[in-house]
């Protein structure tokens, strides 16, 4: 497995996950996480660019962090000032492209970032359910 200079690894238990998690995946004790993708040489994490590569190259998981915008959706960035370090062509995807990207043996961690609340969380979970993620969705609040 191609390990990339940038890229940060997270631990994360596997028996911690609910079962119906993990059906239909390949499980291990410890799954290793894609901090915001696969990103180094260029390509910024928290893009489709960097989070469809990590599923490319054989991650079971990837965590991204997603903030709610003043129109309701939710885009895939670290933080508010994201978008003026991003050079062409890569821009801040949307909840619904970055939820594409994930493999039907995928998993997702999410870390909603803002402290929205439970209105925030339920609408979250609307759009992941119409992607058809289901039980293989990790969200964390991060406030």
């Amino acid at each position: 497995m191609i390990l990339k200079r940038h890229l940060a690894l997270l631990a994360v238990v596997a028996f911690l996950l609910p079962a119906s998690a993990q059906e239909g995946r390949r499980t291990r004790p410890i799954e290793i996480v894609a901090h915001q993708g696969l990103h180094g040489n260029g390509v910024p994490g928290n893009t489709v660019e960097a989070i469809a590569a990590a599923y490319s190259n054989g991650w079971m998981a990837v965590e991204t962090d997603f903030w709610r915008l003043k129109d309701g959706s939710f885009a895939c960035m670290h933080d508010p000032k994201s978008g003026a370090r991003l050079r062409k062509p890569y821009r801040i995807p949307n909840l619904d492209e970055v939820l594409a990207c994930v493999p039907t043996n995928g998993v997702l961690q999410c870390e909603i970032k803002g402290g929205y609340g439970e209105a925030y969380a339920t609408e979250f979970m609307a759009a992941v359910k119409r992607a058809g993620l289901g039980p293989r969705q990790i969200t964390v609040s991060g406030n």
